[in-house]
């Protein structure tokens, strides 16, 4: 008896001994995984700034983007009271008219012309080819210091981007970094930001007329519904790119 009971009072300690490892070990389990789930709380906490920052910029980006396009669509752009003291004129063609193999600027390019000798009083311009064709029209002897773009018989398609590239560039020989900015008023919001992410400072005279040419080549300029359209998507492609300053819209 006393040895039986001294065998099972030893089988009773194992047992006692095995169910405190036992509790022991799933203390240890649980108390790693509680340490687990803190560490992963923490950094999922600590990465959420980082998300929502990206979140915010992609949203305050879309934003903006959004707004260049209403503005667009409804010709309102960014007008300042002082182009008279910019160093040059920089004036953009909107669209051209066909004329057998040659092009003729139109009626829009022909008022865009007339604005910018009215608004560059004797300074520097920097004009696309069409521009540059209806000044010397009306001023024969007259016509812009420097052309952008491609020659008006080339059929390469010159977009916004290029030329305020080409403009930045001789800009940038003459040693100028403020240009009074000529064009369409529903093609101006672009333009604009544009030429900001180039860091040229640019003013443009207010009330500038909205000419649309039905006979254009381009049919975009044709009318605004098209105008548009077309806006939206280039405004989404340029932002996409990197090729627009936003942060100057409020």
């Amino acid at each position: 008896m006393p040895h039986r009971w001294r065998r099972s009072a030893s089988t009773s300690s194992s047992a006692v001994a095995g169910q405190r490892s036992d509790r022991d070990a799933g203390a240890l389990a649980r108390r790693d995984r509680a340490r687990g789930a803190a560490g992963g709380s923490v950094g999922l906490l600590s990465s959420r700034p980082m998300a929502f920052a990206r979140m915010y910029s992609i949203r305050s980006r879309a934003a903006k983007a959004l707004v260049l396009t209403i503005r667009s669509a409804s010709g309102r752009y960014r007008v300042a009271e002082n182009p008279e003291e910019m160093q040059c004129v920089v004036a953009l063609a909107f669209g051209y008219r066909r004329a057998g193999v040659a092009r003729e600027p139109g009626p829009c390019n022909e008022y865009l012309a007339a604005l910018t000798l009215a608004t560059s009083n004797g300074r520097p311009i920097i004009a696309q080819a069409e521009i540059d064709q209806a000044i010397r029209s009306c001023r024969p002897g007259v016509g812009a210091a420097q052309i952008i773009g491609p020659t008006l018989n080339s059929e390469r398609y010159f977009d916004t981007r290029e030329c305020a590239v080409q403009a930045h560039s001789i800009m940038s020989d003459s040693g100028w970094k403020t240009a009074a900015l000529i064009a369409h008023p529903h093609h101006l919001p672009r333009v604009q930001a544009v030429f900001a992410s180039y860091g040229i400072e640019t003013a443009t005279p207010p009330d500038i007329r909205a000419i649309w040419d039905r006979e254009s080549n381009q049919p975009w300029t044709r009318g605004p519904l098209r105008w548009a359209i077309r806006e939206l998507f280039a405004i989404w492609l340029y932002e996409r790119r990197g090729w627009l300053r936003l942060s100057y819209l409020k």
